[in-house]
């Protein structure tokens, strides 16, 4: 017979209910690619503010979009039990499994990952676990029934929690086989009732639901928590330990915590919303508890629950499962909707229409110095100021013209604006003052593509026909065109760039330009690049210097040491 784990069998620390093993497990190959933006400072959200997501169905392989349990295992796959179908996400696609490749049903209700590697699968009619690409039934079919939730300890011992009771697996040595052991009850009744979920601490200790109350198993002797301990009766379906120790318990109505070294535990669930499927939960490895919800995912923070949903993104409030994966990402299990990952999560926020845009095509960014995050669109000028709020500017705002092209702030916080067409327009935030310079400035060319402020505080302007400079920053600047000896002054210019050492580089249909000591040098194809015409610049923190160009290949080149050898 088969025992409980007991005291001296330490488990991995594990914060997630049912199956999620937090820092000190094996590190997970990388499913998901970081963005990143320099200079983008954040600001702080409206109240609905939107966040990206990304979204997998039919499209990405995901037949079923009824998402019962989620699942990373130490290779990286991510792992979704459906109503049909078990799916590995390899990072491009979803591969289905189902009963022809060994599994008792195709109703899946939990996943697990065993400290051996083993993939163990609760079905609707069973339980089997992994080997290959196939899966070989634990046990009598008939014996263990529906399988809600798998955990395991350190040495290897697989606990099952089914309509039937509680079970512990184990596999042979060899994979293929194994078998199943209902676990000896400790006291009448105890061994025989469903039992929802279970989960084993850090420290050995097997919690599980046993009926409508919570039973906890220490060295074969069992505690049974119920109403008088802070435990309403109730189908309990999640169970986790959070980094100081303490045990939080779910229900589709309840969540419940028992703080270490107390005897009671405590409401902690005014205020989330239910769960009406299974009232799963996870803690992630910062502590917090994340609640899936009928309402959508909810935060337990200091000030309370905050629920985020569809009104913020999601494309669905009905949410069934949750899973923090090596990178931090969260992976969030649906009914209905397939899978969604959360791409950035708090450290992204999602800006469109919606909010107030006036465009959803953004061409420039910028940080103003006390005034928010400037975006340039094809439809206007948007700020995104530190309250949330979104002002915007157009045409009959004193625009030169609706499609911003390129922002650039100067060092006393004016605004410098590019638009494709309409020139040049200067805003003063401290005043709301509009300038627009043209032709009458000496700007003849009115599709700017770039604008910039030089180091010596001249204002250069990349434009569909040539490039421009004003000696100065002030209210009433005069371009004057700029002749680079040995270039068509009428090419088109796109992106300037001032480098670390000083140098300012050029982007142009004919090279890439620089400017240093009063003194112009061209690049081109015949020097390495691999196109002439380059739009994008930025430099590297080795002072490299990165293109893109107009047919989207990159080069990153050390101009100093390569390309620009003296």
């Amino acid at each position: 017979m088969l025992n409980p784990p007991t005291t001296r069998q330490r488990s991995q620390v594990r914060c997630r209910a049912h199956r999620y093993p937090c820092p000190g497990a094996t590190a997970l190959r990388r499913l998901s690619l970081l963005a990143v933006v320099a200079g983008l400072l954040l600001v702080s959200a409206a109240q609905a503010q939107r966040y990206s997501f990304k979204i997998y169905l039919r499209e990405q392989g995901l037949t079923n979009f009824v998402v019962m349990d989620l699942l990373q295992d130490k290779t990286g796959f991510i792992w979704t039990g459906t109503q049909n179908g078990l799916f590995r996400y390899d990072g491009v696609r979803f591969k289905r499994f189902g009963v022809e490749h060994g599994l008792p049903s195709a109703r899946i209700y939990s996943l697990h990952e065993s400290s051996e590697g083993i993939l163990w699968v609760g079905t609707e009619s069973g339980l089997a676990h992994r080997v290959d690409d196939q899966f070989h039934l634990a046990g009598d079919q008939n014996q263990v029934g529906s399988v809600w939730d798998i955990d395991s300890a350190s040495s290897g011992e697989v606990y099952a929690a089914t309509n039937r009771g509680l079970f512990q697996a184990a596999a042979s040595s060899g994979g293929s086989e194994s078998q199943v052991v209902t676990l000896a009850p400790p006291r009448p009744g105890l061994g025989t009732e469903a039992v929802s979920a279970l989960h084993v601490t850090p420290s050995g200790t097997l919690w599980f639901a046993c009926g409508r109350a919570l039973c906890e198993s220490i060295d074969g002797s069992v505690r049974v928590w119920g109403p008088e301990s802070g435990i309403p009766r109730a189908r309990w379906d999640g169970i986790v330990t959070d980094p100081d120790g303490a045990v939080w318990a779910r229900s589709s109505r309840h969540l419940r915590v028992l703080r270490k070294d107390e005897d009671h535990f405590v409401d902690k669930g005014q205020g989330l919303p239910d769960q009406s499927l299974f009232g799963n939960l996870l803690c992630r490895r910062d502590g917090q508890i994340v609640v899936p919800t009928d309402r959508g995912v909810a935060f337990l923070d200091e000030d309370g629950w905050r629920v985020v949903s569809t009104e913020h993104g999601m494309p669905t409030r009905f949410i069934s499962d949750l899973l923090e994966d090596q990178e931090g990402s969260l992976w969030i299990g649906t009914r209905g909707s397939g899978v969604a990952r959360w791409l950035g999560e708090e450290h992204w926020q999602h800006w469109t229409e919606s909010e107030g845009l006036t465009s959803n095509a953004i061409r420039a960014i910028r940080r103003g110095q006390e005034h928010g995050i400037w975006v340039g669109t094809d439809d206007g000028l948007n700020l995104l100021t530190p309250s949330g709020e979104v002002k915007r500017w157009t045409q009959q705002d004193g625009l030169g013209g609706n499609a911003v092209r390129s922002l650039a702030v100067a060092p006393d916080g004016v605004l410098w604006i590019g638009s494709y067409p309409g020139g040049v327009t200067r805003l003063d935030p401290s005043t709301s003052q509009v300038s627009v310079f043209d032709e009458s400035s000496g700007l003849e060319a009115d599709r700017v593509m770039g604008i910039h402020i030089g180091p010596d505080d001249q204002v250069w302007v990349a434009t569909s026909q040539g490039l421009y400079k004003a000696p100065r920053i002030d209210r009433s600047p005069r371009f004057e065109k700029q002749l680079i000896p040995g270039l068509d002054p009428e090419v088109r210019h796109s992106r300037l760039l001032t480098a670390k050492d000083g140098s300012l580089w050029v982007g142009s249909h004919a090279g890439l330009l620089r400017y240093r000591d009063g003194k112009w040098t061209r690049l081109t194809t015949d020097d390495g690049l691999r196109a002439n015409a380059v739009l994008y610049l930025a430099e590297g923190p080795d002072e490299s210097i990165w293109i893109g160009y107009l047919d989207a290949l990159a080069l990153r080149a050390n101009m100093t040491e390569t390309l620009l050898k003296p």
